[in-house]
C-alpha cells in the first residue's frame, strides 16, 4: 500500500489483534502460499510480533527451508511466546479461510486511515507545498477506492482466463475494445486495449486533431465517455469540429459566408452537446495534473477513452537540460496514467522535419525528440500525405503490440473534418443516387 505502518501510529488505528494472531498462526503451520495467493502481505499485519513472524516465514520460504516453529523462532526470536500463542489460536493451517476476510478488510481500513493520518501531519508542515499535499491525497483516494476494490490474486486471474477461453468457443468473446469507427483501420488495431498508449504522429496540417475528434465522436456516440486535453486548439473550436464531422457541413464557411444548412448544424450541435465528451483546454495543465485529472475523470465520469493533443505540448513539472529527456518523461508519465486508470490513451504527437528532407514513408525514428514514445506506446501510427495522390492521406500503422502492421488509404474532407477509407469513399461516390 506504500504506507509505512511503523511511523507515529495513533492509538485508534484499525486493528483486530485476535484475527492477526489466528491468521499468522495458520501461516506458521503451513498456509503461507495460500495466504500469498489471497493477497496477504506485510501491510496485513499491525502487531509487531505478527509482522516479524510474517517476514520470518517469507525468508524461510524464499530459501526453501522447512516452515516450522523452530525455524520461525530462530528468525523471529523476540516473537517466540507470541508464536506459541498464535499456533494455539490457529489451530490448523486450513483455518486460514476463517481469518482471511477480517484480516484483509481491516488492513484496507488501516491503509486508508494511515494515508489520511499522515496527510494531517503534512498539512501541519509549512515546508510541504499545498499542491503536493492535494496531489498526493488524490492519488491516495484513487488507490484506496480503486486498487483495493479491484485487487485480484493470480489464482483469480487464472480462473478468469479459463472462463474467457470457454466463453470464446464458437463465436469468440464480445468486442469491448475502443474502435476508431473506420473499419479498414479497426480490422488491424482490433480495438484499443485497456491501459494502452496509442500514438498517432503527423507533421502539422496532416489532420491529426481532426482524426482524433472523429474518433472521439464515434466513441462517444456509442455512449462511451471520452476526455480530451487540448494544448493547441480551444474548446469552442473542438466543438465546431465535432459539429462539422457529425453534420457534414462546413461550419467555418457558414461563419464566414453564411453558406450551408444552418438547421442541420444546429441539430448536430444539440446532438454533440448531449454526448459524453469532456474537454480540458487549459495550456498550463502539467503532466502531473493531467494524471490527477485522469484519475478523477475515471471516478466521476467513467471515462473509457482519453485523448491528448498533443504530447510535445504538455508542460512538464521539472525541466531537464535535454529536451529528449523531457519528452521521454512525458511519454513515460502518459503510459503510467493509462496503466493506473486502466483506460486507453490516444496520444497525438509531432513528427520531426526529417520526413520533409527525404522521399519515402514515415519511420518510427521520425517521432519528434524522443525514441521513448515508440517504447512506451502499444501502437504507433502516422498520418502522411500519399506521394502519388495528394487528395489522399496514408494511415500507416508502424507498431502494433497486439496485432499486425498495416497501411490504409484515407480520404480526408478538410472542410468537414471527415475521414473515410479511400475504398469506402470511392464506393460511396460511385453509388447510384
Amino acid at each position: 500500500m506504500g504506507v509505512n505502518n511503523r511511523l507515529l501510529i495513533p492509538s485508534d488505528v484499525p486493528v483486530m489483534e485476535d484475527v492477526e494472531k489466528g491468521a499468522i498462526g495458520c501461516i506458521a503451520l503451513g498456509a503461507l502460499e495460500h495466504a500469498i495467493e489471497k493477497g496477504v502481505n506485510a501491510d496485513s499485519f499491525h502487531n509487531e510480533h505478527a509482522l516479524a513472524i510474517w517476514h520470518a516465514c517469507r525468508k524461510l520460504h524464499d530459501k526453501e527451508l522447512p516452515l516450522n516453529e523452530v525455524n520461525i523462532a530462530k528468525h523471529a526470536p523476540r516473537a517466540g511466546m507470541y508464536l506459541i500463542g498464535a499456533i494455539e489460536d490457529a489451530p490448523t493451517a486450513h483455518n486460514l479461510v476463517a481469518w482471511l476476510p477480517d484480516l484483509l478488510d481491516t488492513a484496507k481500513r488501516r491503509g486508508v486511515f494511515l494515508r489520511y493520518y499522515h496527510a494531517l501531519r503534512e498539512i501541519a508542515d509549512p515546508d510541504i507545498q499545498t499542491d503536493a499535499i492535494l496531489r498526493r491525497q488524490e492519488e491516495n483516494f484513487f488507490a484506496a477506492s480503486t486498487s483495493y476494490a479491484t485487487q485480484k490474486t493470480q489464482t483469480d486471474e487464472w480462473k478468469r482466463l479459463r472462463e474467457m477461453i470457454k466463453s470464446a468457443k464458437g463465436s469468440g468473446l464480445p468486442d469491448k475494445g475502443i474502435r476508431y469507427g473506420l473499419p479498414q483501420i479497426d480490422q488491424y488495431l482490433r480495438g484499443l486495449k485497456p491501459g494502452s498508449m496509442n500514438t498517432i504522429a503527423a507533421r502539422p496540417g496532416c489532420g491529426k486533431t481532426a482524426f482524433a475528434m472523429q474518433v472521439a465522436l464515434n466513441v462517444a456516440s456509442q455512449g462511451r465517455p471520452v476526455f480530451v486535453w487540448s494544448y493547441e486548439v480551444q474548446q469552442i473550436q473542438l466543438m465546431q469540429r465535432l459539429v462539422c464531422t457529425h453534420s457534414g457541413q462546413d461550419v467555418g464557411s457558414h461563419f464566414e459566408y453564411g453558406h450551408g444548412r444552418d438547421e442541420k448544424m444546429i441539430e448536430s450541435a444539440i446532438h454533440c452537446e448531449r454526448l459524453p465528451i469532456h474537454f480540458e483546454d487549459s495550456v498550463d495543465v502539467t503532466i502531473s495534473r493531467l494524471r490527477s485529472q485522469a484519475r478523477r475523470a475515471v471516478k466521476d465520469h467513467g471515462i473509457e477513452l482519453f485523448v491528448v493533443d498533443y504530447l510535445q505540448k504538455v508542460p512538464i513539472d521539472r525541466h531537464y537540460k535535454d529536451r529528449t529527456r523531457e519528452v521521454a518523461e512525458l511519454s513515460s508519465q502518459l503510459k503510467n496514467a493509462a496503466l493506473e486508470t486502466g483506460v486507453p490513451f490516444l496520444v497525438l504527437a509531432q513528427m520531426n522535419r526529417a520526413i520533409e528532407e527525404r522521399n519515402g514513408e514515415p519511420r518510427l525514428s521520425d517521432l519528434k525528440e524522443s525514441g521513448s514514445i515508440e517504447q512506451d506506446s502499444d501502437t504507433v501510427s502516422f498520418l502522411h500525405h500519399d506521394p502519388n495522390d495528394k487528395e489522399l492521406l496514408q494511415y500507416i500503422l508502424r507498431k502494433n503490440r497486439h496485432g499486425q502492421t498495416a497501411k490504409v488509404a484515407l480520404n480526408w474532407q478538410k472542410s468537414t473534418g471527415r475521414f473515410r477509407s479511400a475504398q469506402e469513399f470511392q464506393t460511396t461516390e460511385e453509388a447510384p443516387v
